[in-house]
């Protein structure tokens, strides 16, 4: 008899273990969740920042003669960014799903491609996109077009998407 009473009462005791240990990693495994979701802000807002100094998209140094922008300024200039956009499968997207510029002002309608963007009757170049998009990070930028007589800019917005764990 207590050699049933003790084999009960391990059960028990095992039962009660195995209950508090799927507790215990319930719990853990939300925090992970959580520590993975703010990885993924952070790696938007690096690329964010990546993106928009890059040489291949950033205004040249006339503009900075022009303008005598901040440091903190960002500058997109338009016709690199339509040419940089028939490239851009060429570069390794790691880790992201959407790259995207938006004018916001004056706005516009649809996407901009070589036909449509001289007139400036378009509004977004899509640079990248999976269609996966999880987290979104945006930072307002000028959008500069080099005309005759200087620079003509527009505000615009730069998305960066990042993909979905």
């Amino acid at each position: 008899m207590e050699i049933q009473e003790t084999a009960f009462v391990l059960l028990a005791v095992m039962v009660l273990a195995a209950m508090l240990f799927m507790l215990y990693a319930r719990l853990t495994s939300s925090g992970l969740r959580q520590s993975a979701s703010e990885l993924q802000e952070q790696k938007a807002i690096s690329q964010l920042a990546i993106i928009s100094g890059m040489p291949e998209l950033s205004c040249s140094e006339t503009y900075s003669e022009f303008s005598k922008p901040t440091e903190s300024a960002i500058c997109i200039d338009e016709d690199k960014l339509l040419g940089f956009k028939q490239k851009a499968s060429n570069y390794r997207w790691q880790g992201l799903s959407k790259i995207q510029v938006q004018r916001i002002y004056p706005s516009g309608t649809g996407e901009c491609n070589l036909g449509n963007a001289e007139q400036r009757t378009c509004s977004t170049y899509t640079i990248f996109d999976t269609g996966k998009a999880n987290v979104t990070i945006s930072s307002f930028a000028n959008l500069c077009r080099q005309e005759k007589q200087g620079y003509s800019c527009h505000v615009a917005k730069i998305l960066v998407s990042t993909q979905a764990l």
